[in-house]
């Protein structure tokens, strides 16, 4: 069962990890202006910053790994809407 359970935790992290890639292709491929409210975007970026800095402490592979995809990729994104890159 646990087997199970692990896996189904990498799986859930591709996938929650994966929702962000649309929207980022979107605006590096097709230039799309999207128009996301920046508080959004900073909030959900300091919360995956305070999980990786707990599933670092906790020694928590499968978050640690997810958290740093989030912090990377939102990271971007924020960086490119605005205007950054």
């Amino acid at each position: 069962m646990k087997k199970y359970a692990e896996i189904g935790g990498y799986m859930g992290m591709v996938l929650l990890q994966g929702a962000l890639l649309p929207s980022l292709f979107a605006v590096l491929y097709y230039r799309n202006k999207i128009t996301l409210p920046m508080d959004y975007l900073l909030m959900l970026w300091t919360g995956l910053v305070l999980y990786l800095i707990r599933s670092i402490v906790q020694k928590d592979i499968l978050y640690t790994i997810s958290n740093s995809i989030g912090v990377l990729s939102n990271g971007v994104f924020i960086l490119i809407l605005t205007g950054v890159m």
